[in-house]
């Protein structure tokens, strides 16, 4: 009664309360309001004569509380409503005929009371929906006459931060412009555009929430028409920085193109493209845009994009097509993401031009290497321009390679391994009309790096085996950019890999290795021999000596690595993380597998380079050997030990002592496979020891042990001629060699013995000799040949004493042969004549081969070019020479004719 006006703002300024008990609430008390002060008129204005004063009275009321509702308001108030009703104060011009309330706030409370039909809780919703029916009869007036009022609340509400409001004026706004059609869509247009506009990004956020919801409600001719005039500033919203203002542009856009057609998305690319190459914040503001306008229709403008910054596929193979511009690049980059959906099929148009701007970096590494080679100088650096052109479309790749789905990995897999091995696929082919099908070193390698970059992820681990065989054997590749790359997609696919995920791949690795290993090797081999026979062939025209010139030839050519990759940093170090994770937690299949990995690893790696990984490589061999894992483990882990050994002694120096213990188990072992491994690997540990007179004894005394298996002890002699022929760094004393010799002759005059056994027995005698006084020595060969030559001895032990004496012919001090040389050639000639013991004619052939080696001075260059294989000894020296000459005189001219 006193001021109905005020308790209307009173409501109105809580009914957009965070509690919706209190929305309930004032949806009650706002409508109940209303609804009392409409029955209060209609009462009035039932009684004859006084309804004008009534009027009166509810207007001076009115103007008494409401004094900043000029007239100049309510005239605009007229002209939003759209009504042709002159300023008269009556019924017609209000939503509920509360003729108590200014009209612009009876407006407002009518657009409140709608919007809240929309509210988010169940219980709010219902009060305002029952509230609007019991005021409202005829709602399309009401919208009419308070659409200038519900336009502003709307849009105050899509610019709050509150995600609630933002949908209820959303949903409110949809339904406003499906019922009220044309007119206020129009209307609605400006305000939306200033919107967009707003300096706050919530403000942005809303206003392109609210765009999405009159677009899909309005028809679609008016949205057609007002397309050109949204456009620029929806492209603007889609350039935002802030995320959550380009997700809602993104939403309004596909709204828009869905409505006006696919001509909105080709305007708006336009638009973006042009942007692209303006550089700076603009350039980065428009790859935002392209990002969002690919995430609308990627299978439409992915095909357009691509043709609008790349050069054709068929183009880019045949070498005809520029270099991608960087910005291009970075355009595309950007938009890849978006398009993973759409990628099958036009994989090649976008990975050919870009493979053919990525190669340049690569191209400057073989210029490098061959200017290096000719001493020509440096090789002349690339521009500015063209590096980051470059790397621009290097990053391209990378974005392509993560964006690919699990649909279209296996496609872009199989492009990128086909343009590594240089080769082009029937696919690729056709696509590109026919061209010429060969692909540069530069760019194998860039697409090596792609294909790097697709495999990192662990989601796509069915393609890593691939990659990784594929690796590793380019590592052998002539073109030292094509090895740096293949170096490089193995560091990128385990460096971010998990370590617990190591031992999958250590049988991979294992088998790629050894694979390229033995064609390498066998290639090698072959170009060797091919070179040799050239070699002798060019000596005889020229009246050389051709087996010097063939045996300099085949050694040159050997000594070429097999894996050109590992001859410089970083060697072998993308490797060895896989190798040697799976060598310590692996199960034991992965162990072995990775061993044998480390042993062909350490084998192809030349010793410069292994130098920085040595130490790396031996602490897991030697933490792991142990007797918990089974023979294949141990003798996987023995063969790379002793590779390592052979390659750096030195660093294995300090384990020496733990390494003898080790290696002495595992000759004693039940496994024949690790038996051999252990006497190959003692063999290599005597070399480097600096004490060898534990390691004899304790070899010996288990060829006279009692109770010691036939198998262990072979292996013990066998271990023990092999060390004995390796020392080099220290000698046995004469108390050791004496019981060395010792147990050796027991095995050799055993009846009981096994004949192998006896061989092996008497190699190591033979290798021994080297150590023993002149005098024994001599003692020994005139032993070993009374033996050898005695048809009555057993032809086991006949066979054993001749290769004892083929042993000492390579091994014994050099004046013991020539004080012995009539037994010595006496013992040969019965042995080679010996018709029951085949072993005793090849002893025989040894024997007479070495002793001539031995007995020959060293005249022939090729001899001198060419050293010995390990298994023969050394020619005597020119000193050496001159002594034999001195003592024997001409008769060693018919020794070696006897030979």
């Amino acid at each position: 009664r006193g001021s109905p006006a005020s308790a209307v703002k009173a409501l109105l300024a809580k009914i957009d309360d965070v509690s919706w008990r209190v929305r309930t609430t004032v949806a009650g008390l706002l409508g109940g309001l209303l609804a009392t002060l409409v029955e209060v008129v209609k009462a009035a204005a039932g009684k004859k004569g006084k309804g004008k004063q009534i009027a009166a009275a509810a207007v001076s009321s009115s103007e008494d509380s409401e004094e900043e509702d000029t007239e100049e308001e309510e005239t605009e108030e007229e002209e939003g409503s759209g009504s042709d009703e002159s300023d008269e104060d009556d019924l017609s011009s209000r939503p509920f005929g509360c003729l108590q309330l200014p009209k612009n706030l009876e407006r407002e409370a009518g657009a409140a009371l709608y919007i809240g039909r929309f509210d988010a809780h169940s219980s709010a919703r219902s009060a305002f929906v029952g509230e609007w029916k019991r005021l409202v009869s005829h709602s399309a007036r009401a919208l009419r006459l308070c659409l200038k009022q519900l336009t502003a609340r709307l849009l105050g509400a899509l610019a709050d931060g509150d995600e609630d409001a933002q949908r209820v004026a959303g949903e409110a706004l949809s339904e406003v412009v499906a019922k009220m059609g044309d007119r206020v869509f129009v209307e609605l247009l400006p305000a939306l555009r200033a919107g967009l506009r707003a300096p706050e990004a919530h403000r942005r956020v809303g206003v392109c929430f609210g765009l999405a919801q009159a677009v899909r409600a309005a028809p679609r001719e008016q949205v057609r028409g007002a397309a050109a005039e949204l456009l620029p500033a929806l492209t603007a919203a889609l350039c935002d920085e802030v995320a959550g203002v380009r997700d809602a542009a993104t939403q309004a856009l596909g709204t828009l193109q869905r409505a006006a057609g696919s001509e909105v998305l080709t305007q708006a690319l336009d638009a973006l493209l042009e942007e692209t190459a303006a550089g700076g914040a603009r350039e980065e503001a428009a790859r935002r845009g392209l990002t969002a306008v690919t995430s609308v229709k990627p299978q439409a403008v992915l095909p357009a994009l691509t043709a609008a910054l790349l050069p054709p596929s068929s183009a880019s193979i045949a070498g005809r097509a520029p270099r991608v511009p960087a910005y291009r690049s970075r355009a595309l980059s950007a938009a890849l993401p978006a398009a993973s959906v759409a990628l099958g099929g036009n994989l090649p148009a976008l990975v050919l031009p870009l493979i053919r701007t990525a190669k340049l970096t690569h191209a400057l590494v073989d210029a490098m290497e061959a200017a290096a080679l000719k001493k020509e100088g440096e090789a002349e650096p690339l521009s500015e321009v063209a590096e980051a052109d470059a790397a621009a479309a290097a990053e391209a790749l990378e974005e392509l390679a993560e964006a690919v789905d699990e649909d279209t990995v296996s496609e872009l897999g199989s492009l990128l391994s086909a343009l590594s091995r240089g080769e082009l696929s029937a696919a690729i082919a056709l696509s590109v009309g026919g061209s010429e099908n060969v692909v540069e070193p530069a760019e194998r390698a860039a697409a090596l790096s792609a294909l790097g970059a697709l495999v990192a992820e662990e989601a796509r681990a069915e393609e890593l085996p691939d990659a990784l065989r594929l690796a590793v054997s380019l590592l052998a590749e002539p073109s030292r950019c094509v090895r740096a790359a293949a170096l490089g997609l193995l560091d990128a696919a385990f460096k971010p890999m998990r370590k617990d995920l190591y031992p999958l791949h250590a049988h991979t690795l294992a088998e790629a290795l050894e694979h390229i290993a033995d064609s390498r090797g066998m290639a090698r081999t072959r170009q060797a021999r091919g070179a040799a026979r050239a070699a002798a062939a060019k000596a005889t025209t020229q009246g050389e000596e051709p087996v010097g010139a063939a045996r300099a030839a085949f050694a040159e050519t050997s000594a070429t690595p097999l894996l050109p990759a590992l001859c410089s940093a970083p060697g072998p170090a993308p490797l060895l993380p896989p190798l040697l994770g799976a060598l310590m937690t692996g199960s034991p299949e992965a162990r072995e597998a990775a061993a044998k990995a480390l042993e062909t690893l350490v084998t192809l790696t030349p010793p410069p380079v292994l130098k920085a990984h040595a130490v790396q490589i031996a602490g897991p061999l030697i933490r792991i050997l142990s007797d918990r894992f089974g023979p294949g483990v141990k003798a996987a882990i023995l063969g790379a030990l002793r590779a390592l050994m052979a390659a750096h002694a030195a660093v294995l120096r300090p384990f020496l002592p733990q390494l003898q213990t080790t290696f002495i188990r595992a000759v004693a072992d039940g496994s024949r496979s690790v038996r051999l491994h252990g006497c190959r690997a003692l063999a290599a540990l005597a070399a480097l020891s600096p004490r060898v007179d534990p390691l004899l004894t304790e070899l010996s005394g288990t060829l006279t042990k009692a109770g010691v298996d036939g198998a262990v002890r072979l292996a013990c002699a066998f271990a023990l001629g092999a060390a004995l022929n390796a020392l080099t760094a220290a000698v046995p004393s004469a108390a050791i060699s004496a019981n060395v010799a010792a147990a050796l002759r027991a095995r050799m005059n055993d009846p009981n013995e096994d004949e192998r056994m006896m061989g092996v027995a008497a190699i190591a005698l033979g290798a021994l000799s080297r150590f023993l006084p002149p005098a024994e020595a001599e003692a020994l060969c005139t032993e070993l040949a009374a033996t050898a030559s005695d048809s009555r001895v057993d032809g086991g032990l006949r066979a054993a004493h001749a290769a004892a004496l083929g042993a000492l012919c390579r091994a014994a001090p050099l004046p013991a042969l020539v004080a012995q040389r009539a037994k010595l050639v006496s013992a040969i000639e019965k042995c080679a004549k010996d018709e029951d013991e085949v072993g005793s004619r090849q002893a025989a052939a040894r024997a007479a081969a070495r002793l001539l080696y031995r007995l020959t001075p060293p005249t022939a260059a090729a001899t001198r070019e060419q050293p010995p294989p390990p298994s023969w000894p050394a020619q005597p020296s020119v000193d050496e020479a001159a002594a034999l000459s001195a003592t024997a005189g001409g008769e060693l001219d018919g020794v070696r004719n006897k030979l």
